[in-house]
């Protein structure tokens, strides 16, 4: 299963640790995940202080190196509310309820 999954990730805490790994539970491990991450200029209308997409991309790469052993995956920047999810053809869009 082709899955997506957004947001700005800063910090990553428990609870995008656990949309991740619905996320992938959902992918499969034969599956594909698309991480789209806020690019600094969309997260910038946050109302708080953002890191930098490098910094933010590290941080998850560091986590999903860890904890996904055979799903594929991707981080790719988020320039709006939709990214790829317009074009690419997904199985399932995974959303919280911010």
């Amino acid at each position: 299963m082709k899955v997506m999954v957004g947001g700005t990730f800063d910090p990553l805490h428990d609870g995008h640790k656990r949309l991740l790994a619905r996320s992938f539970d959902l992918a499969g491990p034969d599956g594909n995940v698309a991480i789209g991450l806020t690019s600094d200029s969309f997260a910038s209308r946050k109302n708080h202080p953002i890191r930098s997409f490098a910094e933010r991309s590290a941080d998850l790469e560091r986590f999903l190196t860890r904890t996904i052993r055979s799903t594929r995956w991707a981080i790719e920047p988020l320039n709006d509310r939709y990214g790829s999810a317009i074009d690419a053809d997904f199985d399932a869009l995974i959303d919280s309820e911010e």
